[in-house]
């Protein structure tokens, strides 16, 4: 079609994510008019970041939900920082009781109200935004447990390996907001921007 039309030269970019039918599609248009093919920077970074995580036994949203329905019966100690943090994150959040403790608990403490976000899969920097407040928010985790008995608290063993962590998605997320803000939808900036994110 493009040949037919003579425009396979002004053919800049086809922006697209990585699912098979897009390769395919890829695969033909670079065999047809010798195009370069550029994959997606930023899915490219979270695929990685996943692989990490899933390394780190770290778990998702669905396996905390799962833990917090069975808490009574389940052994937190064998979960992962990051597991431990994103279960805190969704037994607070699905309480309004507990919510309502957390924010009575932080008030008396004079520390920040603001809840944990649980990281969700389709939020790529999902996972470093809750670990960054989790962090920033130690004392009200902290002063939360010891006021309560369904969790364990947090050891000092338990925070340590999250800085490592956060400094670690930091980059990833750095890049990701680098790869997403520099092209800001303009497709025409797309490839220098992708080049540009590969440098992060």
């Amino acid at each position: 079609m493009l040949q037919e039309l003579g425009i396979e030269q002004k053919l800049l970019t086809i922006t697209g994510d990585n699912v098979s039918n897009n390769e395919s599609m890829i695969s033909e248009l670079h065999d047809l008019i010798k195009a370069h093919y550029i994959r997606c920077l930023a899915h490219i970074l979270n695929l990685i970041v996943k692989d990490i995580l899933r390394v780190l036994r770290s778990s998702d949203a669905h396996e905390a939900s799962r833990i917090c329905d069975q808490l009574n019966d389940e052994d937190l100690s064998a979960e992962t920082a990051l597991s431990r943090i994103r279960i805190f994150a969704v037994w607070v959040s699905r309480s309004n009781k507990r919510r309502a403790s957390w924010t009575n608990i932080c008030t008396f403490v004079q520390i920040s109200t603001a809840f944990i976000p649980c990281d969700v899969d389709t939020r790529w920097n999902s996972t470093y935004l809750m670990l960054e407040a989790a962090l920033k928010a130690k004392p009200q985790i902290t002063a939360y447990l010891e006021a309560q008995t369904e969790l364990p608290r947090f050891t000092v063993e338990d925070w340590h390996p999250t800085s490592g962590l956060l400094s670690a998605l930091q980059v990833d997320s750095i890049c990701l907001s680098k790869t997403a803000s520099s092209y800001d939808g303009n497709p025409y900036l797309l490839q220098s921007s992708q080049f540009a994110s590969s440098r992060c």
